[in-house]
């Protein structure tokens, strides 16, 4: 099993401080994918996959939108604040 590094860990727990969802408990299990449950928790299956945490993160603050365009904004508006190079 892979485990997720410490530099993920301390992302992980930077993106939901910034997004303001400390109340969800994040886990790293390893092996599979994501999946972000009703009762506030993320888990995340592949360990140290950054857009795969941002996707789940993104159905944490856009509930009951799916993957709608809604969601999809949002998403992808994750994806250029912590996955795009800083200038």
């Amino acid at each position: 099993m892979i485990e997720a590094t410490k530099h993920f860990v301390e992302w992980q727990k930077m993106v939901v401080i910034d997004n303001n969802i400390t109340d969800w408990e994040i886990k790293n299990t390893g092996g599979g994918d994501g999946i972000c449950l009703k009762n506030s928790h993320i888990i995340i299956c592949t360990p140290n996959e950054y857009a795969l945490f941002l996707h789940e993160v993104a159905h944490a603050i856009t509930p009951k939108h799916g993957h709608d365009g809604y969601f999809a904004d949002r998403f992808t508006g994750l994806c250029k604040r912590y996955l795009e190079p800083k200038n």
